[in-house]
């Protein structure tokens, strides 16, 4: 695995317009990736695929076309659909794609931002998450004109590929403030990070959804200011997970050393181990921390 991901092809443009926020999305072959583009003066929401692991791409395809700005697209595939989310103005909108056409475009809130998707590989019984952050107002005295703003992250779920949705719900307590969430799912699991802030300062944590079922709230980040948890599940391995403490990594060891190198400590050196979890900590890098485990 280090030798693989020491090597690097050659940086292939995608696109010539003014893109920002890209997702991309591999399934076998086929890999998709999804950017939001202002060339036409508001941005849209574009997207190209290749059926040949990324060596040649087809043309561009415009996803949405309106009016106001379409950002933050997010990318996630089964074996039959590819699904985008993505914030148009204020508004939450999913789609998805079958191969030929995308249907099913929905509104999953009016007022969200940064939305993320994430799909369970069993099909046909395979479900769908969605977590965004939504900013609320609260008056900080009653019958007072001032308010001050309080982030909330928060979750919508599917059992039938988006044509019907559960209540959306918090993450969390809506006692304290929560944000940036991030979400990913395995063959029948999912697991949502977000930043948590019922302790003095910004925590990083987690919970595992089984089917429309959610785990207690995990803290995965240590004292101190965390922020923007990324997940992964397709090489993932948490001690919880299996059953019995037996160490497993899947994660390659140069990728864990990039990270290290620019000031990150990673949960796969602990002894309840966490392979996933990536954390800006330069102050705990020391000689006997980046040992090969």
């Amino acid at each position: 695995m280090e030798a693989q991901i020491d090597k690097w092809t050659t940086i292939v443009p995608i696109t010539t317009g003014l893109t920002t926020q890209p997702s991309i999305q591999a399934q076998g072959n086929n890999v998709f990736i999804a950017w939001s583009d202002s060339r036409l003066g508001a941005s849209e929401i574009f997207l190209r695929r290749s059926t040949d692991g990324g060596q040649t791409w087809g043309l561009e395809q415009r996803i949405t076309e309106t009016i106001v700005d379409s950002v933050s697209p997010d990318l996630d595939a089964d074996r039959r659909y590819l699904y985008l989310v993505w914030q148009e103005d204020q508004r939450i909108k999913f789609a998805l794609y079958d191969g030929l056409q995308w249907q099913r475009q929905t509104v999953l809130s009016e007022a969200g931002h940064r939305p993320r998707i994430a799909a369970t590989k069993i099909f046909p019984n395979n479900f769908n998450y969605v977590v965004w952050e939504r900013v609320s107002r609260q008056s900080l005295e009653a019958n007072q004109p001032s308010q001050s703003s309080l982030t909330q992250a928060e979750i919508v779920i599917s059992d039938d590929q988006g044509l019907s949705w559960q209540k959306v719900r918090p993450l969390t307590s809506v006692q304290w403030e929560s944000a940036e969430p991030d979400v990913a799912a395995g063959f029948q699991l999912a697991v949502v990070a977000w930043r948590d802030h019922r302790e003095a300062t910004s925590q990083i944590y987690a919970k595992q959804y089984q089917e429309f079922k959610a785990s207690p709230d995990w803290r995965l980040s240590s004292p101190g200011n965390a922020r923007r948890p990324a997940v992964a599940m397709s090489r993932a391995d948490y001690w919880r997970w299996r059953g019995v403490r037996r160490y497993r990594n899947r994660v390659p060891i140069a990728l864990v050393r990039l990270f290290e190198s620019h000031g990150f400590i990673w949960g796969g050196r602990w002894y309840h181990y966490d392979t996933m979890h990536f954390e800006y900590r330069p102050e705990l890098l020391v000689a006997d921390c980046l040992k090969t485990p």
